[in-house]
């Protein structure tokens, strides 16, 4: 890992060096001409408090959390972001239970200097899709983007997952054990925005010693390794394309020993090879062609099997994708059409019993044609056929599924200082296939709001209505949403409350009552302080015997400061106190 960070160090120092040096120099001269620094940000306060009746409690009856946004700059050059959140939660395990659960306090600064960035604390960094991608890690990074010069990159280490002992505290498990792990990746990226290469490298290992050997769990500490290889090539004005690949070795267990491979001898030296080491790679290529308005895609992705990446928090592996896409904006970007054509197909070893292919298709159309209104339309129709291999002897058995979805939206806006909104909001999907029954869900929500500008007060009223037909069943949902708002105080104070009520019902037979009010206080106590208190309650109203008749109160007290000073500022203040006295 080391190795790789110092050719990483080496080759940004380089391109460090092709610098403007007058300009180095002229910012120098004119480094501590500025503030010493400013202060800007904010922070919040918040306070839950929650009640049950009927049911068990969903959370805690008490919960709150401090978090902050704050970013200073020193001599006018230098950003430096923080951010951090305290919560309840540590606070109520200091009886022992916090060494079962990952940290829920968290912090982090990130410092910037033009082209400079560096990262400490908890922080999450993008290297790529299937490497270091997501992962929250407790450490710290570097980003190197020079404005001159063709080469910048990336580097970042730490600590991914806190050590999780098995069991808990008086029955209370938090979360599943887990090893301590940690790692660092790098990334060199040679070429500007649009024509580049980046080589991009990943590490991450588990400390096998620090937690007990756990079988109840079948945790079992893991190490991995990825390279990756990413391109993209503007050819003139209109083709572009691009492409990645990513080579994953893994070793699921690092208690077994480690052996050596006959075959391609040079990974023995940078890899330790064990009994049970996985190597995979993902591959992705496309092209995008624009002509005359109109963008054509091709895209091929495919990712192996059993490839995984310790650094990423989702991967879909197991999967060969062929797409075509089709864009079009037409009368001066006021109708805008797109429509996609794919096909799916996992079980790439032919190792599981089924092979699943997929077709998937969409088009959708965004429509500015008439003054104030816009409509949205699209529609995914997704097909699914498993062949399952039975037995040699006979033909095998063909599932075939389809998932079809239709959404339309409608807005329409008019009036300055009495406006008027209305929207309509749909969704429709069916679902089925050869081996299983029907499934079909319609979604109506249409809505319209009155605001009077001037006199600070408005309305709403809106609806709802649901159904979900399956297995010979039908339930259905509807009601309707009325709400109020205005402002007190030359709009200091802000007060609104909604009113909803539902009724359920399962095979045209009343099942449920559902009442919810909704309301809030907002309160400006001054340009940079702002209290909220937000209260929501529940009544779920059984009918019949077989319904559970519960309710909920949730009140949210909220307080959050912002803030801009700067050290002239606090200085002439100060001045200014010690002269009145």
């Amino acid at each position: 890992m080391l190795k790789y960070l110092a050719i990483f160090c080496f080759i940004v120092h380089g391109s460090l060096l092709a610098q403007d040096v007058e300009q180095v120099v002229s910012d120098a001269k004119n480094f501590f001409k500025q503030d010493p620094f400013t202060l800007q940000g904010g922070i919040g306060a918040n306070m839950v408090f929650y009640d049950a009746k009927g049911i068990a409690n969903r959370r805690d009856p008490f919960y709150w959390a401090l978090n902050g946004n704050l970013n200073i700059t020193i001599l006018g050059k230098i950003s430096c972001p923080l951010t951090f959140t305290i919560t309840q939660q540590d606070k109520n395990f200091t009886n022992g239970l916090d060494k079962f659960s990952q940290p829920f306090n968290q912090f982090g600064i990130s410092p910037r200097y033009k082209w400079l960035t560096v990262h400490a604390g908890y922080r999450t960094m993008e290297f790529s899709e299937h490497s270091l991608s997501g992962s929250l890690f407790l450490g710290g990074g570097v980003e190197v983007a020079p404005t001159k010069g063709i080469f910048s990159g990336s580097a970042a280490f730490g600590r991914f997952l806190k050590a999780i002992p098995a069991g808990g505290v008086q029955g209370v498990t938090v979360s599943l054990p887990a090893y301590e792990r940690w790692g660092g990746a790098a990334k060199l990226k040679i070429g500007k925005e649009r024509n580049n290469v980046e080589l991009v490298y990943f590490r991450a290992a588990d400390n096998k010693n620090s937690i007990p050997f756990d079988t109840a769990n079948n945790i079992l500490p893991a190490e991995n390794q990825i390279f990756g290889l990413k391109f993209v090539k503007l050819f003139g004005e209109k083709l572009t394309v691009q492409g990645a690949y990513h080579f994953s070795m893994l070793n699921p267990n690092t208690f077994l020993p480690v052996t050596k491979i006959e075959r391609f001898t040079y990974i023995n030296k940078i890899w330790s090879p064990r009994a049970n080491s996985r190597f995979n790679s993902s591959y992705l290529f496309q092209v995008d062609y624009d002509l005359k308005g109109y963008r054509i895609g091709a895209k091929f992705k495919r990712v192996d099997p059993d490839y995984a990446s310790l650094g990423a928090v989702f991967i879909t592996n197991d999967v060969q994708e062929i797409s075509g896409s089709l864009g079009k904006q037409l009368l001066k970007n006021r109708l805008n059409l797109n429509v996609s054509l794919g096909v799916q197909q996992n079980n790439l070893d032919r190792m599981q019993i089924a092979t699943q292919r997929r077709i998937a298709s969409s088009a959708s159309a965004n429509i500015s044609l008439i003054k104030n209104t816009n409509i949205n339309l699209s529609y995914n129709n997704f097909s699914t056929d498993v062949v399952a291999i039975q037995d040699v002897f006979y033909d095998s058995i063909r599932l075939t599924q389809v998932n079809e979805t239709g959404t339309a939206s409608i807005n329409y806006s008019i009036g300055k200082d009495i406006k008027q909104t209305v929207n309509l909001n749909t969704t429709y999907q069916e679902s089925g296939g050869n081996k299983q029954a029907s499934s079909a869900i319609f979604m109506l929500n249409p809505s319209y709001s009155l605001q009077f500008i001037k006199q600070n007060i408005g309305f709403t009223v809106a609806g709802s209505y649901n159904t979900n037909a399956f297995s010979g069943n039908h339930t259905v949902n509807f009601g309707p949403t009325v709400g109020v708002n205005t402002s007190f105080f030359k709009r200091k104070c802000k007060v609104g409350s909604n009113f909803s009520y539902q009724n359920s019902t399962t095979n045209d037979v009343l099942s449920n009552r559902n009442y919810a009010i909704a309301s809030f206080i907002n309160y400006s106590i001054t340009k940079s302080q702002v209290l909220k208190i937000s209260h929501a309650f529940i009544h779920k109203k059984a009918v019949v015997a077989t319904a559970q008749d519960f309710i909920e109160n949730r009140l949210t007290i909220a307080y959050n400061y912002s803030f801009s000073t700067s050290y002239r500022k606090l200085k002439t203040h100060f001045s200014r106190t010690e002269t009145n006295e």
